[in-house]
């Protein structure tokens, strides 16, 4: 690994590097790239599986903050909106703006926010909270 830092540490000091960089190199960097790529995979599971115990030992203790000596876990709400699209057509025809109905309706709601304040919104927008949706690691004591 200490290698693949060096080469790492050349490509980021001096981006013409990659034009010198030889065959050997990349290859060591594209087998660590998969090598890393396979941890952070599995890393990446039991990090979701840790926080999935976690979100419900907060809301079962109806806790927001977990402090270890690694550091603090920070639980919050977790909010989903959506419009349906019989409240965005209604919307976008009081505003004169139909003819945006089905280049919006196929893309996110922040998508739609950019064609008008999110304000405007609010009417039509359905939320949904979800206490103790969303988990955030942070390192270090607080």
């Amino acid at each position: 690994m200490k290698e693949v830092e060096g080469i790492l540490s050349k490509l980021d000091r001096d981006p013409k590097y990659i034009a010198k960089i030889s065959n050997v190199e990349i290859t060591k960097l594209a087998s660590a790239g998969i090598e890393a790529a396979k941890l952070e995979k599995s890393v990446g599971k039991v990090v979701k599986r840790i926080k999935g115990h976690l979100l419900r030992y907060a809301q079962y203790k109806k806790v927001s903050v977990i402090e270890t000596s690694k550091g603090i876990v920070e639980i919050n709400t977790r909010v989903t909106n959506s419009i349906s699209p019989s409240k965005l057509l209604n919307f976008l025809i009081k505003k004169d703006k139909k003819s945006l109905f089905y280049s919006l309706v196929k893309t996110k709601l922040t998508e739609v926010k950019r064609y008008f304040i999110a304000e405007q919104l609010t009417e039509i927008t359905d939320t949904e909270e979800e206490e103790y949706g969303t988990l955030t690691f942070k390192s270090g004591k607080r």
